[in-house]
């Protein structure tokens, strides 16, 4: 179908997220979903910020992707500046119906890295920790990401993440994401050990890609 451009500022309205023009995989994770109560819409309005600047700044988040709470969500001037980058962002929030709280939040967005490039899309996903453990990251990532290719065209779509991120791992590998390189590096952490004194520890950033968001696969896992 038509595809259109991210959105590059606030949305006046939020969207649900249309199973047509979906994949297999993402029309039964949007139907797993809505089973369980919830539903993906697609935009990001002023007056939700307030929720994702709150699951930024949980415990989870702010270990492993501290950047959210500092460089996207922590205000709204900061999320305006985020969305104007790099051509806008699809953003798309998971919610229970009925409820108002925000169950998560995730997007897209063109983004190169010097470790894949092969990829122009860049993938993340957050679960508000009152919704974790009740299996919504998986069929979230899916929506997400077939959601990007119906709505925005998006492909060739990467993610990077923690190795000590177990939980995060798992989900991504259920939804097929394959690993492609690491890099050693070191984090700031919330928990750290008695010899790490500058508030950094040491861990290994996976750069993954999910293949069914290439039409031909990528030249590095031939």
């Amino acid at each position: 179908g038509m595809s259109m451009r991210y959105p590059d500022t606030f949305t006046r309205e939020l969207v649900p997220l249309d199973p047509h023009g979906l994949s297999a995989a993402g029309q039964r994770a949007l139907g797993q979903l809505h089973i369980e109560g919830f539903e993906v819409e697609v935009g990001l309005r002023r007056q939700d910020v307030a929720d994702i600047t709150e699951i930024a700044g949980q415990e989870w988040v702010r270990e492993f992707c501290p950047n959210d709470l500092d460089k996207r969500f922590g205000d709204e001037q900061m999320v305006e500046a985020w969305l104007a980058k790099n051509g806008g962002r699809g953003v798309f929030l998971l919610r229970h119906v009925g409820e108002r709280a925000l169950a998560g939040y995730g997007w897209t967005g063109a983004e190169a890295t010097p470790e894949l490039p092969d990829c122009e899309t860049t993938f993340a996903v957050r679960l508000n920790e009152q919704y974790a453990g009740n299996g919504l990251g998986t069929p979230f990532t899916t929506a997400i990401v077939s959601g990007s290719m119906a709505v925005f065209g998006a492909c060739r779509t990467s993610l990077e993440t923690w190795a000590s991120n177990a939980s995060a791992i798992r989900t991504y590998t259920r939804v097929g994401a394959q690993l492609v390189t690491t890099r050693d590096d070191r984090r700031p952490t919330l928990r750290p050990a008695p010899n790490e004194t500058d508030g950094m520890r040491r861990d290994v950033r996976l750069f993954m890609v999910f293949p069914q968001t290439f039409f031909r696969m990528p030249r590095h896992t031939r």
